[in-house]
């Protein structure tokens, strides 16, 4: 058991800093066309889902809720920036000088993250920005899920195949 939230956190880990990588990446481009942004989205989607694939196909055999596991630890962290933003936002007693230490302190990391998702985000445009962050949240999950149980399925044929 501790070896697998062991790999679960070093994945994690390593995925929050590839994603980090490649958001610093994307905001250092200056030409930032529609081919672009969608390209960097997907490079954001494939990372995850390889990152997923991998987690499921190395080591000792994992059960499928380590994939879950390892979705759920992954964005964790912007998980809780998205909570701590929407709730502290709804408070209305704060003077300026605390909204603009709230927008440096939460938002900037949160928008930070959803940057390479700009081609999600407008598919939105209309709706609040915390749904499309959520939006964002909720298809980087499904990526992962889906890399880590297409990981498990590839290792559990493999295996198979190997014992007959």
């Amino acid at each position: 058991m501790k070896t697998v939230w062991n790999d679960v956190l070093k994945y994690a880990t390593i995925g929050n800093i590839l994603h980090l990588g490649i958001c610093l990446i994307y905001s250092l481009i200056s030409n930032k066309n529609i081919t672009v942004s969608i390209s960097f989205t997907i490079l954001i989607l494939a990372m995850y889902f390889v990152l997923a694939l991998k987690y499921s196909i190395s080591g000792e055999k994992k059960r499928e809720i380590s994939v879950l596991q390892l979705s759920i630890v992954t964005t964790l962290p912007i998980i809780l920036f998205l909570i701590a933003g929407q709730i502290l936002e709804s408070i209305q007693e704060l003077s300026s000088i605390q909204n603009y230490s709230l927008f440096y302190i939460i938002g900037a990391p949160t928008l930070f993250w959803n940057k390479p998702f700009e081609s999600i985000m407008t598919l939105f445009e209309k709706s609040s920005v915390y749904i499309q962050m959520d939006i964002n949240v909720a298809v980087v999950i499904l990526v992962l899920l889906i890399g880590g149980y297409l990981g498990s399925f590839i290792k559990k044929s493999k295996e198979s195949k190997n014992s007959q």
